[in-house]
């Protein structure tokens, strides 16, 4: 689905991004219904060395050669970056040789457990984390985790993470119609944004096909909770067109 690099995409968030995918498609250790990409079909939480960091910075070298100007290097692609074994080397040497460019990275939020990912991601210039629920039964059934992935330990780990991080710092959640837009879930959400403060919130909505048939567009009264949950926050609200 994705090249290694791909890119640049002209985005409304980020300018023009070039992206890196650091996992083979489609390995993730989350399984959310929501994804555009498909169904995970090797849901993994072991972080591995899917490729050689050596061949990433090479392969980053031409391809900027090529693109012309670009605002931001990107991780994102089919799965969780941080499953890449040596992203703490990856970053470093993007940092080093692209000292020029920013780095993005776009993660599920699953591993800042991980010393290495926590070091390495304090290196990027924006970090766009996704918090769908911070509550079990809707962690379980829009992101379908990996049987290792503890969600108080996530949402611990990413709000320590949350303070020592000096650069630009983002949230993502995902409105998944009858599971998270609930007062109760859109409440619980909120509240754990506020300890975590982000500089903006950007509420996505389903726009291209889903893992699952059954994700829907939230309707009018669903968007209304959302809008008054997240009152406090400077929020970005993704319909489709």
């Amino acid at each position: 689905m994705y090249d290694l690099i791909f890119g640049p995409i002209n985005s409304r968030r980020l300018g023009r991004s070039l992206g890196i995918n650091l996992t083979p498609n489609k390995t993730c250790n989350l399984d959310c219904v929501y994804c555009e990409c498909g169904k995970t079909t090797k849901l993994s939480n072991k972080r591995e060395a899917f490729y050689t960091t050596e061949h990433i910075l090479e392969e980053l070298r031409k391809k900027i050669k090529s693109v012309g100007h670009i605002d931001y290097i990107t991780f994102s692609g089919t799965g969780e970056p941080a499953l890449f074994k040596d992203i703490k080397k990856l970053v470093t040497g993007i940092k080093k040789e692209h000292s020029d460019k920013k780095l993005a990275v776009i993660t599920n939020a699953t591993l800042f457990t991980d010393q290495e990912v926590f070091d390495a991601f304090l290196e990027a210039d924006l970090i766009l984390p996704s918090v769908d629920s911070v509550l079990e039964i809707g962690f379980s059934k829009i992101n379908r985790p990996h049987a290792d992935l503890k969600l108080k330990d996530i949402l611990a780990s990413l709000l320590k993470f949350r303070n020592e991080y000096k650069g630009k710092f983002w949230v993502e959640v995902f409105i998944c119609p009858g599971i998270n837009d609930s007062e109760e879930e859109l409440n619980a959400i909120a509240l754990y944004l506020k300890k975590l403060r982000p500089e903006r919130v950007q509420v996505n909505t389903l726009d291209r096909k889903p893992t699952e048939a059954w994700v829907k567009v939230p309707d009018q009264a669903s968007i209304d909770r959302v809008m008054k949950a997240f009152k406090d926050f400077s929020v970005d609200l993704v319909l489709r067109k």
